[in-house]
């Protein structure tokens, strides 16, 4: 757990920096909502999660990046991050919003339900159980 925290503080310290790019803060704040989830800092998870997709945004407006960085932040990459925050606004008690990010999760990208990831092992049982017989049906 300490660790994660001193992983949290050096990203801070990075996101800080003028400097850096559009995609180095996407892998940032995504890290980092990563980790605050670990440690279950939901309120830090939302919020990063948000600025994710904000960046995201802007990146996605950008006329001078290259088609092989915007590729990286594909519909997978993107329901992931719907997914993170889907989580922690189930673990906060939203279970509306956590719902809402879920469908828009796999809306985004559908097989997303039948991989086995750390994400998914991380929902809530009844949610898992869903996401399982989901998978069954495809």
């Amino acid at each position: 757990m300490e660790h994660r925290i001193l992983i949290i503080k050096s990203i801070n310290k990075e996101i800080k920096n003028k400097n850096i790019s559009i995609q180095r803060k996407l892998d940032l704040y995504r890290m980092r909502a990563f980790l605050n989830l670990e440690i279950e800092k939901f309120n830090s998870v939302i919020s990063d999660s948000n600025k994710c997709l904000d960046y995201l945004e802007i990146l996605n407006k950008e006329k001078n990046i290259p088609y092989e960085i915007k590729k990286i932040y594909n519909n997978n990459w993107i329901s992931r991050i719907f997914l993170i925050r889907g989580i922690a606004h189930f673990r906060k008690g939203n279970k509306k919003e956590g719902t809402n990010d879920f469908i828009k999760s796999i809306d985004i990208y559908p097989k997303i339900i039948k991989e086995k990831t750390y994400l998914i092992e991380k929902l809530p049982d009844h949610i898992k159980s869903t996401f399982k017989y989901l998978a069954a049906l495809n």
